[in-house]
């Protein structure tokens, strides 16, 4: 998995994410039998908590054709 972003300012930050899968670890897959999905991602920090939120477009046969994915982080 890899991601680029670019800050807008200190708080905000545009970017692009991949999810790769391998497949089980007893035998993992060629690169190009498992789903990849690429996303356009805005991550931006609120009072306590770090909100990442994306729409991906899946890029092999085997991933969804369309993801939406949020994911609300806090630190501790």
């Amino acid at each position: 998995d890899a991601k680029v972003a670019y800050a807008i300012d200190a708080k905000t930050q545009i970017g692009f994410e991949t999810y790769n899968e391998l497949g089980p670890l007893r035998h993992l897959d060629s690169l190009s039998k498992n789903s990849k999905t690429l996303f356009a991602v805005v991550d931006h920090e609120f009072t306590g908590f770090d909100v990442n939120l994306g729409i991906g477009k899946g890029i092999t046969k085997e991933a969804d054709k369309w993801l939406v994915k949020l994911i609300v982080g806090t630190h501790f």
